[in-house]
């Protein structure tokens, strides 16, 4: 069975995170226009650092990301798997030793519990294989061969996991 874990945090919770940006990191962050945004961004990339510490035992000032080809944070020096996703005061992050992973969480919204249940559900995936929301909504879903599935992961969100394993054993945990 593979062992799944998801970590959960609330963006807004006061902690130092700018010092322990990588430089690349913080001149995404200066982008940012909109203050509030900026901070979040810096907080998802700090909590999962602590996520990818708690994971591998390492301390988090030895956490290293690089970008990928296409953008996607990779931990140096590791073939660890981990997606991450935020949207507004909340941050998902999956992580698994040996499989793709996607996760994705988007805040409720009245009348749109359906869309954004499917909404979770694809790009989850879509992050799995890499692909993400350029490839579309409408690309299938496999068949077999993967776990997809819903996540109880904070009130007021929907969120999403996709790996290409099954079965999966699923932990989540705050990061508070």
């Amino acid at each position: 069975m593979t062992r799944l874990s998801l970590w959960t945090a609330d963006l807004d919770a006061p902690r130092a995170f700018e010092s322990r940006l990588s430089e690349e990191e913080s001149d995404r962050a200066a982008r940012f226009l909109e203050p509030l945004a900026r901070r979040r961004w810096i907080a998802s990339r700090l909590w999962l650092r602590v996520a990818l510490a708690r994971y591998t035992g390492l301390p988090v000032e030895r956490i290293t990301l690089k970008s990928g080809p296409l953008g996607k944070p990779r931990l140096a020096d590791s073939n660890l798997e981990f997606s991450l996703s935020h949207s507004a005061a909340r941050v998902l992050i999956g992580i698994s030793d040996q499989h793709s992973i996607g996760v994705d969480i988007e805040k409720s919204e009245p009348g749109r519990e359906d869309f954004l249940r499917e909404w979770t559900t694809r790009e989850a995936y879509l992050k799995a294989v890499g692909l993400g929301l350029a490839a579309g909504l409408d690309t299938p879903l496999p068949a077999a061969g993967w776990t997809i599935r819903h996540v109880e992961s904070a009130s007021g969100y929907f969120a999403a996991v996709a790996i290409d394993a099954t079965p999966v054993k699923l932990e989540v945990r705050s990061l508070a």
